[in-house]
């Protein structure tokens, strides 16, 4: 049995000072990757005691197999993401739940039934590209209007004009609304919504449809024997929640989101609706290169060059993945932490000597 140690707080956990051994990943980006991006990284593993280990793995082996005397070890990987992966993604909605989630694993194995192995985990927030440039987008209906479904009171048509057909979660979508309502009811509001729809399946022919409204506004009504049109044409804005889960294609989850506006007829009169699909994202993340503070105490005593993983359907890494050169490998080739102040003190004293 395999004992999984948790490292939540590498400020505890590595370091000679901990009384446990453990590891540690590191990823090069804070904000995520895109769906086709390399990924640099290294696994940091700190030994209290010597530890017997038939490899140290991130789907590779990274380390070799053998004895490791107590100390810390840094081991650098790389990998390139799928062009095709779905984002990150979470949707709770009652008693369904469904989520895309990314990790990236490092393990370093111990032989034996009472030795554990020593583990982490690293979890990876991925985007999906924006894969084409987004456009305007056009929706009209029309219809007769009756009253009480038997009882015919007019003609009415509309058309919206959606400026977007990609938006970031926490834009707004500008909308805008031209009506010829040649009924004699009057439309008494005019409701803009954006609805989600969530198509979950699994083994077994199992699937779910969840459908909800997530954002709604409602504006003025049209009166009867009203025309909206050009110069008069309304904006009927609609401001997007930035928690957003994205739109999402994959095998077994997919969330479509739509914009819909109803001309509400009121009671026993007609609506009039239009819908038009919208595909959201989640914020783009700024590109940036990043590496955390490495604990205190953080002085490995080896660092092994990076390796590079492949991954299926991935595209090729590029021809300095693993280049010395670049901002990130020169960040972890020399990835140490600040000496406590004893220790400060004898290197001092040494120095002097």
């Amino acid at each position: 049995m395999q004992h999984l140690i948790t490292v939540d707080d590498p400020l505890t956990l590595m370091g000679n000072s901990s009384s446990t051994s453990a590891i540690w990943i590191q990823c090069d980006s804070p904000t995520g990757y895109y769906a086709g991006d390399v990924v640099r990284g290294v696994v940091c593993l700190s030994c209290a005691q010597n530890v017997t280990t038939t490899g140290i793995e991130l789907k590779v082996p990274l380390g070799p197999s053998g004895s490791l005397a107590a100390g810390q070890y840094q081991f650098g990987f790389v990998f390139a993401l799928p062009h095709n992966l779905p984002g990150s993604f979470s949707y709770s909605r009652g008693d369904c739940r469904a989520d895309v989630i990314y990790k990236v694993k490092a393990c370093c194995h111990t032989p034996g039934m009472f030795s554990p192995s020593i583990k982490a985990s690293q979890q990876l927030l991925v985007y999906q590209r924006l894969q084409t440039v987004p456009s305007s987008v056009m929706q009209q209906a029309e219809a007769e209007v009756y009253f009480c479904c038997c009882f015919r009171r007019g003609h009415a048509s509309a058309l919206i004009d959606v400026d977007r057909d990609h938006y970031v979660a926490g834009q707004q979508a500008q909308i805008r609304l031209q009506a010829d309502n040649q009924s004699s009811d009057g439309f008494k509001a005019v409701e803009v919504r954006l609805v989600r729809r969530v198509v979950l399946q699994a083994d077994f022919a199992w699937k779910r449809t969840e459908k909800d409204t997530v954002c709604k506004h409602t504006y003025p009504g049209v009166p009867s024997y009203t025309t909206l049109r050009g110069g008069l044409a309304r904006l009927i804005p609609l401001a997007l929640p930035p928690s957003l889960p994205p739109t999402t294609h994959g095998q077994l989850i997919q969330c479509d989101y739509f914009v819909e506006v109803v001309l509400k007829g009121g009671r026993c009169v007609s609506d009039l609706k239009m819908m038009t699909p919208v595909i959201i994202h989640p914020p783009q993340p700024q590109d940036a290169v990043f590496f955390a503070q490495p604990p205190p105490e953080w002085q490995p005593s080896k660092i092994y060059d990076p390796v590079a993983i492949e991954v299926p359907s991935a595209p090729p890494l590029p021809p300095d993945a693993l280049s010395p050169q670049s901002p990130f490998w020169q960040k972890a080739m020399t990835f140490k932490g600040h000496s406590s102040g004893s220790q400060q003190q004898e290197k001092q004293a040494d120095t002097l000597i």
